[in-house]
């Protein structure tokens, strides 16, 4: 009976530390920031053993940067909670951050009871029982968190040096072009009005991403046009029309290549679609029309009217914006061209950031 008594006591014991730990892992699977994960740590800490989080140092190589003062100051992140003047810390203990067997720095905690609200965490439930086994567990669980959010951080810089470098190459390869924008940074310029019209459409954020993508990619397939017909200026004949109109299809088989682009290629592919069907190269019509590629086609057309270009003069937003609901609901999406028209009509403080 008293070993069953015990036994029944340690589980009673485990059942609050249990919690905790899946509470935490439920926070940390939704954290998309490092902000998020510490803070999610700080709580579940305070929690477990009335511990407040002081410190968190995580080391990381240098990253790319011009001056080596630059690439010195990003060797590491420090988050800091500082305790209140003249109330410093009974007990304090550092515990190494590790994942996967790699030390990746350290957090630093505090054991003493600081004025409430002086630290994040605070409210928190009454502390139980100082329970290091338990700490040591929370630590480790965020530790992993933030190696997982690092390494897509470390992808979705290199995915977009990616894009970046293609877009350049792609403006760079129509710099001759007599159609070629005066704006080296057109496919920024691009990538900031379709996510402003998605937002406006509301488009979630991960494939906000993919149309950004698309928009600074969308004439890549220009890569494989010869060079006479891109830089003709005068009238195309059938076998070169031929020769644009597969760009389109060009630009999707370069950019799938790239595995977590593949909405991106699909909106590059879909780009020179009409609203009512007599686009290409697949002659499909209104909502059989991914949105973003609507979008990336309503912007492309925008940017074309309101930039300059070697043979006219650059249209006004208001003549361009007359444009497109010239041809809104044959051409163009009217819901889209009006989505437009609300963005680049509202005062400038309204405006989305670029």
């Amino acid at each position: 009976m008293d070993g069953e008594s015990g036994q029944r006591d340690r589980g009673c014991a485990d059942a609050p530390g249990s919690r905790i730990l899946a509470r935490l892992a439920g926070e940390l699977g939704e954290a998309t920031q490092a902000e998020q994960v510490w803070a999610a740590l700080a709580r579940a800490a305070h929690e477990a053993c009335g511990c407040f989080l002081l410190e968190v140092w995580v080391a990381r190589p240098p990253q790319p940067a011009e001056g080596l003062l630059d690439a010195e100051r990003e060797n590491h992140l420090v988050y800091t909670w500082t305790a209140p003047a003249g109330r410093g810390a009974a007990v304090e203990a550092k515990l190494p951050l590790r994942a996967k067997g790699e030390r990746l720095g350290h957090v630093r905690v505090a054991l003493a009871s600081p004025e409430p609200g002086a630290f994040s965490p605070v409210p928190a439930p009454p502390p139980v029982a100082h329970d290091w086994t338990l700490l040591q567990a929370l630590v480790a669980f965020a530790a992993q968190a933030w190696a997982h959010l690092d390494k897509a951080r470390r992808l979705h810089l290199t995915l977009r040096q990616a894009v970046e470098a293609l877009a350049a190459l792609a403006e760079a390869r129509d710099a001759g072009s007599p159609h070629a924008a005066a704006d080296a940074d057109h496919g920024h310029e691009m990538a900031h009005l379709a996510v402003a019209v998605g937002k406006e459409l509301g488009i979630a954020q991960d494939r906000l991403q993919q149309l950004a993508y698309a928009a600074m990619l969308h004439d890549i397939g220009k890569l494989a046009i010869p060079d006479h017909v891109l830089q003709k200026r005068g009238h195309l004949t059938q076998g070169e029309w031929a020769a644009v109109r597969r760009h389109p299809a060009v630009g999707r088989a370069i950019v799938q290549r790239l595995e977590s682009l593949d909405l991106a290629a699909r909106i590059i592919h879909q780009h020179h679609e009409h609203f009512d069907g007599t686009g290409y190269p697949q002659g499909l019509a209104g909502e059989a029309i991914l949105l973003e590629a609507r979008i990336v086609a309503v912007i492309d057309a925008f940017t074309a009217m309101t930039t300059p270009r070697a043979y006219r003069e650059a249209r006004t937003r208001a003549q361009a914006l007359a444009e497109l609901r010239r041809y809104a609901g044959t051409q163009f999406d009217p819901r889209v061209v009006e989505a437009l028209g609300r963005i680049v009509q509202a005062p400038v403080e309204q405006r989305p950031a670029s």
